[in-house]
């Protein structure tokens, strides 16, 4: 049984994906879901975090929100959403670590900071890394 569950999203396609298995899974077990956005870049791009993500626009960002909360009103589950800066993987495995997540629901790619599809290195990086189970969405 899961008690604690994370979704690490980024807004692309795949991340949509992972964040319905992720409200599907806390729905089954009524439990509360964890939202993580990660912007990468590092403490320079803190105050202007929305320049390189692809969450970039402000309009991108509500949109999302909104998704997410139609989300959580058709599977019934509260949920808070989270935003950091810094490398996706390391942020992701640092969130979970401090929350002590017991699993982890990501989709198999995702963007970088050149709104390219990076093919499953952040997610690589967190089934390596995570001590805790991961559910990799494709």
């Amino acid at each position: 049984m899961y008690n604690k569950i994370l979704a690490a999203v980024d807004g692309s396609k795949q991340a949509k994906e992972a964040l319905g298995k992720a409200f599907s899974i806390a729905s089954c077990y009524r439990t509360p879901l964890q939202i993580l956005h990660v912007k990468e870049g590092d403490d320079k791009t803190k105050t202007s975090w929305h320049k390189r993500s692809n969450l970039n626009k402000l309009e991108d960002r509500q949109e999302f929100l909104r998704e997410i909360d139609t989300m959580a009103v058709k599977y019934n589950i509260t949920h808070k959403v989270h935003f950091r800066v810094g490398n996706p993987a390391e942020e992701i495995i640092r969130y979970a670590n401090e929350n002590d997540i017991e699993l982890i629901v990501v989709g198999s790619r995702g963007f970088n900071r050149f709104q390219k599809v990076v093919l499953g290195s952040v997610s690589s990086r967190i089934i390596e890394k995570a001590s805790c189970s991961v559910l990799l969405v494709k």
